[in-house]
Order: C-alpha cells, then sequence, then structure tokens
C-alpha cells in the first residue's frame, strides 16, 4: 500500500476546478462528446439531454470537474426546493415561515 503525503493530494485535488454547466458555450460540445459505462447510462442520458435546459432555467444547478487539459472528470448537480406543499406553508410557525421567506428573497 502506498501512502501518499498530505502535499501530493492537496496537489492532485487543485488540479481540478469546477465550472457551471451553461457558463462555456464549449462545454455544450464537451458534454455531446461524454460517453459513460453501461452502469452510467442514466447519468449520461442526464448531462446530455436534460442539464444544458435545467441548468439555464434555474430548475437545477449542474457543475462540470475538469481536469487541467478542460476534460470532464465528473459532474455533479444541486437542485433546491421547498418541501412544503402550497397548503402547508401557511400553518408554518412564525420562525420557520420567516426562515422559508429569506430563503426565496435569497434566490430571487
Amino acid at each position: 500500500m502506498r501512502i501518499i503525503n498530505t502535499n501530493d493530494k492537496r496537489s492532485f485535488f487543485q488540479s481540478f476546478y469546477p465550472e457551471i454547466l451553461t457558463s462555456k458555450q464549449i462545454n455544450q460540445q464537451l458534454i455531446n462528446d461524454f460517453a459513460a459505462t453501461r452502469q452510467g447510462k442514466g447519468l449520461e442520458d442526464y448531462l446530455k439531454n436534460k442539464a444544458w435546459k435545467a441548468d439555464l432555467e434555474g430548475e437545477t444547478k449542474v457543475y462540470l470537474v475538469k481536469d487541467r487539459e478542460g476534460s470532464i472528470a465528473l459532474f455533479f448537480s444541486i437542485k433546491c426546493g421547498l418541501l412544503y406543499k402550497n397548503y402547508q406553508y401557511d400553518d408554518l410557525e412564525s420562525d420557520k415561515l420567516e426562515f422559508v421567506n429569506l430563503l426565496v428573497d435569497t434566490i430571487l
């Protein structure tokens, strides 16, 4: 077993950088060229056919993590939403209602 020192680990992880999917037009070509193994075909389909639109519309924030050469190493997405149904909103306790309103105001 090889032990990697902290500086080597730091250097390795710093060789990757995140980028918002729709921040650069070149990313469309990168995702079109992206191929996954059989087990990852669902992720490939999402990235190629749904992620760009979801990111543009603000439904989901999609990030590519690229290596030094600008190739996709991985991607992830973050989707946030209220965990309350509309009819539950009015029944929230005042502190929770204030918190939800602050979150919504931050997004807008």
